[in-house]
């Protein structure tokens, strides 16, 4: 059996009551336009945000989903409050 990285964790799939799990598509999204609107490189967002480039890749793409920990590093980074990054867990999902 093999684990995750520490601070990363597998991106769940998607089932019939996609309505009711959390939107991590908006979440990364939303990583996305923030890290383009303050022309911040993965490069850069890693630096800032104290992980490594692979890690704010694997994120803003969609291949993990993260920790809390790593998503208050992210939110600290991008100069957005934490609880206002993760209210986009709460859009609704388009599937």
């Amino acid at each position: 059996m093999s684990f995750p990285k520490q601070g990363l964790t597998p991106v769940p799939k998607r089932n019939a009551n996609a309505e009711l799990e959390p939107n991590f598509d908006a979440l990364r999204n939303a990583l996305g336009r923030r890290r383009a609107e303050l022309g911040l490189t993965y490069e850069a967002l890693a630096e800032r945000s104290g992980l490594s480039r692979t890690g704010v890749i694997n994120l803003e793409v969609g291949n993990r989903i993260g920790t809390l920990a790593t998503w208050f590093a992210i939110a600290r980074a991008i100069d957005v409050p934490f609880g206002q990054l993760m209210e986009q867990l709460n859009e609704p999902n388009s599937s």
